[in-house]
């Protein structure tokens, strides 16, 4: 917030009228939403170099996000909201995931803009420059998206590079590849994610549901300059799984799309092989391996559409008991003590 005071002199019938006017200029302000697992010496370095990159014509906080940690981040948390009056810590009663600690942190957020990171210098903060860039050109989405990652293994970009592949495939486009939570949301799109009732949450798929401008900005991974990545194949996978099921029912579709070509399939398979015993006055039934042939096809097909179905089925179980994703131990911040 600014204020600007301007003095006026103006002459009304010979009297002269000295006026002060005092003008507030209220400044856009952007929200930072940081989850943290076991971050305790990342925390305070990240928050100085965000606040160094920050343009001065934002008022800006950050929220840091603690899912459940089993080193001193809440007490480092607890220190900068000491020290800094524009931060908020949300602890968090247990670890309940990276995407339920963003949308604590996006339901506690009361920016213009909401810009969510993670607290282990992958996602630059300088990149928020050119986020705020894009957002004051008119995009109300502005997704940061790799262009090279040197910090993975050869093993996980061949997993990531499969998981965007069908990403991509059941969501008609609606992920863009090489993605992460890493992004700026207009408040218009905050709403949006606030008012969402899902549980089973894949907020790169979400946040592009209400977007009517997205701009995409390529990004270099930065190296952890603290500590291990908690982010383990078991997350990777569950929130390939929400991906690959919160969006379309295409997968349900192609199930039963290759069933029946499984069914034509075979149905011809059959006939040819009728009409070639037939006309090589040969036996009908030679042996067992083709009948072990279609029967392991046509098995597998079915356990792998059973287990399509299963997930959905699981997704609609746990949404429909609407347990709450996170309890919060506490929230504090300056104003609060």
């Amino acid at each position: 917030m600014t204020v600007v005071t301007i003095a006026v002199t103006t002459k009304t019938e010979g009297v002269y009228i000295y006026l002060v006017y005092t003008i507030i200029i209220m400044k856009r302000k952007v929200t930072i939403v940081i989850p943290c697992h076991n971050e305790e010496k990342n925390i305070s370095p990240l928050y100085e170099e965000i606040k160094t990159v920050m343009p001065e014509k934002y008022e800006f906080d950050v929220i840091f996000v603690d899912d459940g940690s089993r080193d001193l981040t809440r007490e480092v948390i607890r220190a900068l909201t000491i020290k800094h009056k524009n931060i908020t810590g949300i602890f968090l009663h247990r670890q309940s995931g990276h995407q339920a600690a963003l949308k604590a942190g996006i339901l506690a957020a009361k920016g213009d803009a909401v810009v969510t990171m993670d607290a282990d210098f992958q996602h630059p903060p300088e990149t928020i420059v050119t986020f705020l860039q894009k957002w004051e050109e008119g995009a109300d989405l502005v997704i940061a998206q790799k262009k090279e990652d040197p910090t993975s293994s050869p093993f996980m970009k061949i997993k990531r590079a499969i998981g965007y592949r069908v990403w991509d495939l059941v969501s008609d486009g609606r992920v863009p590849p090489r993605v992460s939570d890493f992004r700026l949301m207009d408040a218009s799109v905050v709403l949006f994610v606030n008012q969402s009732k899902e549980h089973e949450l894949f907020l790169r798929g979400l946040v592009t549901l209400a977007a009517r401008k997205t701009a995409i900005v390529p990004y270099s991974v930065g190296s952890r300059v603290h500590g291990k990545s908690s982010y383990t194949t078991k997350m990777f996978v569950q929130l390939f799984m929400n991906g690959f099921v919160s969006f379309s029912i295409k997968p349900l579709r192609i199930g039963w799309m290759a069933g029946v070509v499984l069914f034509i399939g075979s149905g011809l398979y059959v006939t040819v092989d009728i009409l070639s015993a037939i006309l090589a006055h040969r036996p009908i039934i030679e042996g067992w391996t083709t009948i072990v042939a279609l029967l392991f096809a046509m098995n597998s097909a079915i356990l792998i559409y059973l287990g399509i179905i299963a997930e959905y089925i699981g997704i609609i179980f746990k949404e429909v008991k609407a347990r709450p994703q996170y309890i919060i131990d506490e929230v504090i911040s300056s104003s609060s003590k």
